[in-house]
């Protein structure tokens, strides 16, 4: 169930200042390759774009908006980058990363690489080197220093008598050189490789264990398939390889044709993750390293598994996935009909935890057997337990359950600013911006709305409209009961996706009045960008619309 409601403000006689522009990231220190650019390892120029469209620096913006290009992009650029992604990516309003997928241009022309032959012409065609002398070249001792591989520009792979121009090699190579990087991003990189074995191959060219600061590796759509030729003939040292200092929390393997984790298979990465996704994965049988890999992240832990993959129904998998089911510190995230076959086979057994997190993917008869337990006392869960009004809402329907939601809105925000309470430009055009001034809103703005457990109230602001181009954010603050107890602000940017303003996260439907505005509410602040203002008239009018929509996961209808 979806509604929406649209909000009209006005901002009236605005005037013009121009604002500097931001600083550019601090490069690292010169070293004997610190300056070479990418393309000086014959990584093409669209590839390295990619790379500068879609990483970040640690203001949350991309090298490519701090003006760097292929031919200025160098390593000491990579070892400062926050973030590093040959995938395309999709960012939320507040910089983070929402999705990513592949880039057909990174996965083309990595297929259409050849493997390194003693006679090749790196000028005509991309190489790289797979076979097993070509991985040790990959660990931090021989990559970096005045005689390592980023400083020669080649590589020692099979024959020792001939160095090698491997350019995906070092494309590997200089993103794992990323030191300062909390998330790297590998999605589809090699996903046009239809060849499971070399997909696994070229992956693990990443040499994981050199990024000190990494948090998240994101490797899926890559084809990887059984994992064995990564975790036995290479030897798991590369891309699963930590070091007992890092904290890598997340693991992305999702859509990548894997099966389960082989048997005697070692995955060292595990040590510290609480966010792995193997979804999208039709895994088929459930070994003993994938169970010490889902126990590791969900039950020691306490994080995240993602398994919607799995089609397991043998009882000794059933019984085992009970276990996880209800745990309370941690979840696996499970396919409804798996969902259904577990509690319907130990619906007394089923926890109160594991209703809450699993009632919206539970059916009608699966929600009525666990209630009958706890009726007739043979469940764990106790009479008078909340979960009973989650079973509830599995059997009739929220809106049975609780009540309909609603949104109303009243009241308006305007804005009026005054020429002389805008900021001056600084004389100096070298002089740092003069401080942004926010605008406090006018008038009374209600928000008055009834939500079901679960259910978000979210906001999206349109591009303005007015006689000249013209460009502001809102940010909507207060106390900490007026929104979220751990981020109690709220900013709105034009064309930016929706963002969560409340969600209902109690056991109950829920009713909430937001007041902002004056004379008595929260306030509500116009910033305006810079870049707009030297284009707005004096005097002028100029208006938005926010869209407001409460969304849910709760299906409005009994299943």
């Amino acid at each position: 169930m979806r509604q929406w409601h649209k909000l009209i403000l006005l901002v009236a006689a605005l005037l013009v200042v121009v604002l500097g522009a931001g600083s550019t990231p601090t490069r690292a220190a010169d070293a004997s390759y610190a300056g070479n650019t990418l393309l000086d390892y014959g990584i093409p120029a669209d590839v390295i774009e990619v790379i500068l469209n879609n990483s970040t620096a640690s203001d949350g913006k991309t090298p490519a908006a701090h003006g760097e290009t292929a031919s200025t992009f160098t390593i000491a650029d990579v070892e400062q980058l926050a973030t590093v992604s040959l995938a395309d990516v999709t960012f939320k309003a507040d910089g983070t990363i929402a999705s990513s997928q592949a880039d057909d241009v990174v996965a083309s022309w990595i297929a259409r690489a050849k493997p390194w032959v003693d006679n090749g012409d790196p000028l005509k065609q991309t190489y790289y080197d797979i076979t097993g002398a070509a991985y040790g070249q990959n660990v931090d001792t021989v990559v970096t220093g005045p005689a390592g591989t980023l400083a020669k520009k080649t590589i020692t792979g099979y024959n020792t008598q001939v160095p090698e121009k491997v350019a995906v090699n070092f494309l590997f190579q200089i993103v794992a050189s990323a030191k300062a990087a909390t998330r790297v991003d590998l999605t589809g990189v090699a996903s046009k490789i239809t060849d499971s074995m070399t997909a696994q191959a070229l992956i693990a060219l990443f040499q994981t264990n050199r990024l000190p600061n990494l948090h998240q590796l994101v490797l899926a759509n890559n084809n990887l398939g059984d994992l064995k030729h990564i975790i036995f003939d290479i030897g798991g040292t590369t891309v699963f390889a930590v070091t007992p200092e890092q904290n890598i929390t997340g693991l992305d393997l999702s859509n990548n044709n894997i099966p389960t984790i082989p048997w005697g298979g070692q995955f060292p990465i595990e040590a510290k993750l609480t966010d792995l996704n193997l979804s999208g994965n039709t895994i088929n049988v459930i070994t003993q390293p994938l169970k010490d890999l889902l126990k590791t992240v969900i039950e020691q832990n306490g994080g995240h598994g993602d398994v919607d993959g799995l089609t397991t129904a043998d009882q000794d998998s059933i019984t085992w996935l009970l276990t996880l089911v209800n745990v309370t510190n941690g979840s696996i995230g499970l396919n409804d009909s798996l969902v259904n076959l577990i509690m319907q086979e130990f619906p007394a057994q089923i926890s109160s935890a594991a209703v809450e997190r699993y009632y919206g993917q539970m059916n009608k008869g699966t929600a009525e057997k666990i209630l009958e337990t706890i009726k007739t006392g043979t469940s764990v869960i106790p009479n008078g337990d909340p979960a009973a009004n989650y079973l509830d809402i599995a059997i009739n329907g929220p809106e049975a359950a609780f009540g309909p939601q609603s949104l109303q809105l009243s009241g308006g925000l305007n804005f009026t600013i005054q020429m002389a309470s805008l900021p001056k430009p600084a004389s100096d055009p070298q002089a740092a911006a003069p401080a942004s001034v926010a605008y406090p809103a006018s008038d009374p703005f209600m928000i008055k709305v009834a939500l079901w457990p679960g259910s978000r109230l979210s906001a999206q602001m349109d591009a303005w409209q007015g006689p000249t181009a013209f460009n502001a954010s809102l940010v909507f603050t207060g106390s900490a009961t007026s929104r979220t107890d751990d981020d109690p602000a709220l900013t709105l940017t034009p064309g930016q996706g929706g963002q969560e303003f409340y969600t209902n996260n109690s056991p109950g439907r829920q009713n909430e009045d937001f007041r902002y505005g004056q004379p008595d509410g929260n306030p509500v602040d116009l910033t305006i960008d810079p870049a707009s203002v030297p284009l707005i008239k004096a005097g002028a009018s100029y208006s938005t619309t926010i869209h407001w929509t409460i969304s849910t996961s709760i299906d409005s209808t009994s299943k």
